[in-house]
């Protein structure tokens, strides 16, 4: 698996916001290694002298997983979502090596 982080300034506000913004990994190998990866990446970002930690729980597993290292729910952040022609079953067949399949990504990039 894989985690990506930021850091994003906003000087109106002066903040400095540290964000995991994706946790990639296979639910097979079970929630110790996302567990793991969530730590890391609170303590590299906790490194930084930033004022906060965000983040958005894509499934029941990153969101028990944050609730265990102290996050919390803020606000629901909304997803808009446009039909199309594809079966996300077929597509799993089609690719058993692909741990996370992703149509779409926001990366958090307007939180403020």
């Amino acid at each position: 698996g894989y985690a990506v982080i930021r850091i994003s300034e906003n000087p109106v506000r002066k903040l400095r916001l540290g964000r995991i913004v994706d946790l990639v990994y296979d639910p097979k190998l079970g929630a110790d290694l996302l567990n793991f990866m969530t730590y890391i990446s609170v303590e590299r970002l906790l490194k930084t002298d930033i004022d906060a930690i965000v983040a958005v729980a894509a499934n029941a597993d990153i969101g028990r997983v944050f609730k265990s290292r102290g996050f919390f729910l803020s606000r629901i952040q909304p997803a808009i979502i446009k039909p199309s022609r594809f079966d996300l079953d077929e597509l799993r067949s089609k690719y058993p090596s692909l741990w996370y399949i992703t149509l779409g990504d926001s990366d958090l990039d307007n939180y403020w």
